[in-house]
C-alpha cells in the first residue's frame, strides 16, 4: 500500500482511524437499514455490533499492514490485538462507570479526554506490543 507522504507511524493510524470511522459508519447504517428486524428486535443493537466487528476487523488489518508494517504470525498479532482493544474497552468503560454515572461528572467532560487516553494506548500498545517485533 502506498504511503501517500505518510511516512510516520502515527500519521497512518489517524489515517486508518478514519477509515474505521467510515466502514463502522458504513456496515450500521447499511445493518440497520437491511436487517429484517424491527426496532423492539434490536436491530440497533445488533447493527452496532456488526459495525464495532467491522471497524475492529479493518483496524486490524490496516495497522497490521500499513500502520506498523509488523511480520511474524498473524494469529499472535490477533491475540495481542484483541487484548489490547478488550483492555480498553473494559478500562474506559469502568472509568464512564465511576466518574459519570457514580460521581456525576458530565459525560462529554469524561468521554472526550478519555477517548485521547484510549488512542494513545491503542498507539503505543499495538506499536510496542501487538505488532512489535520479537527481539
Amino acid at each position: 500500500m502506498p504511503d501517500f507522504g505518510l511516512r510516520h507511524p502515527f500519521a497512518r493510524f489517524v489515517v486508518v482511524g478514519c477509515a474505521n470511522f467510515v466502514v463502522s459508519f458504513a456496515a450500521f447504517y447499511a445493518s440497520y437499514q437491511l436487517l429484517p428486524l424491527g426496532v423492539a428486535g434490536g436491530r440497533g443493537a445488533i447493527a452496532n455490533v456488526l459495525a464495532y466487528c467491522a471497524g475492529l476487523a479493518n483496524s486490524f488489518m490496516l495497522n497490521r499492514l500499513w500502520t506498523f508494517r509488523a511480520e511474524g504470525h498473524v494469529g499472535v498479532h490477533a491475540l495481542k490485538f484483541g487484548v489490547l482493544n478488550a483492555a480498553t474497552l473494559v478500562g474506559s468503560t469502568v472509568a464512564v462507570l465511576l466518574l459519570v454515572d457514580r460521581a456525576g461528572l458530565p459525560a462529554l467532560a469524561v468521554w472526550l479526554p478519555l477517548t485521547l487516553v484510549i488512542l494513545a494506548v491503542h498507539y503505543f500498545g499495538m506499536k510496542h506490543w501487538a505488532f512489535a517485533e520479537r527481539r
